[in-house]
């Protein structure tokens, strides 16, 4: 009997996917500023057009985990999901209009009040549909040279609670789009932008916040070590400067690369 008693009540904590999780659903719209960070951008394009400008709509579906589970308990608010979105940069004949489809992750990390947060978000995913650069033409969009190339951001987000079900987003975001030299040229493109959301909640939690099980909190703040172990594979084009005085020159066909990466972290809390 001393033993029974002596279980906490932490090992009896239902993991994050025993019980039904919870959804969202929501759209966003991005108003975003285009740094002139290549030529191409600035004007030396073949409209001599300056692209400084982008706007970009999406579609979003994300889950949490119930309060009452051990997930829900250490990661307060966390969601993730994927989107769908399009983005134009007013510059069709040249850029294009590409469609992305991304994964996103976030979570609030400052609580003003039960309604109003702050919360981070990265998102990456896929980019498709650029007008791309063509060798075989007058085109010499220093930008992009694939169809298809990486989306990635990062933003900071308020959220606001108006209800139960519905919840509102005010935040600013900054998006990568590139292919990571798999093929060149590949300036990239980046916008700065301020989000505007709204997200519905299908089935919103029941209840209170739940109280964090002191088995829980300790087993949290323990300081412990991780191990990370990845191998990968990539292709990259390569320029190099050749002659006096030096001119950049693209070497012919394509670089492989391989790799192997340790990385020990420690937990603080």
């Amino acid at each position: 009997m001393a033993f029974c008693l002596s279980i906490t009540a932490s090992d009896f904590v239902p993991s994050g996917f025993s019980r039904p999780l919870h959804w969202n659903v929501g759209a966003e719209l991005t108003p975003a500023w285009v740094p002139g960070s290549n030529g191409f951008l600035k004007g030396n394009n073949n409209a001599g057009k300056h692209i400084n400008a982008a706007f970009s709509g999406s579609v979003r579906a994300d889950f949490n985990f119930d309060q009452s589970t051990r997930e829900g308990m250490l990661y307060k608010g966390l969601y993730q999901g994927i989107g769908l979105g399009a983005t134009t940069f007013f510059s069709n004949s040249l850029l294009g209009t590409p469609v992305s489809a991304y994964v996103y992750q976030g979570a609030p990390f400052v609580y003003f009040n039960d309604c109003l947060r702050l919360a981070y978000e990265w998102q990456f995913g896929a980019a498709f549909g650029w007008k791309h650069y063509d060798l075989e033409t007058a085109d010499n969009n220093a930008v992009v040279s694939t169809a298809v190339t990486a989306h990635m951001g990062l933003g900071l987000k308020l959220q606001y609670i108006l209800s139960e079900r519905w919840q509102m987003s005010f935040g600013i975001s900054a998006n990568h789009y590139s292919n990571g030299n798999t093929s060149w040229p590949n300036a990239g493109v980046n916008y700065i932008g301020a989000s505007i959301g709204l997200t519905y909640t299908i089935n919103p939690q029941k209840g209170g916040n739940a109280i964090l099980d002191s088995g829980i909190i300790e087993e949290a703040d323990r300081g412990r070590w991780f191990y990370d172990l990845m191998a990968y594979g990539a292709w990259r084009k390569r320029v190099v400067s050749v002659g006096n005085p030096s001119e950049p020159q693209l070497c012919p066909g394509k670089f492989g690369i391989a790799g192997l990466q340790f990385s020990p972290m420690r937990s603080l809390n």
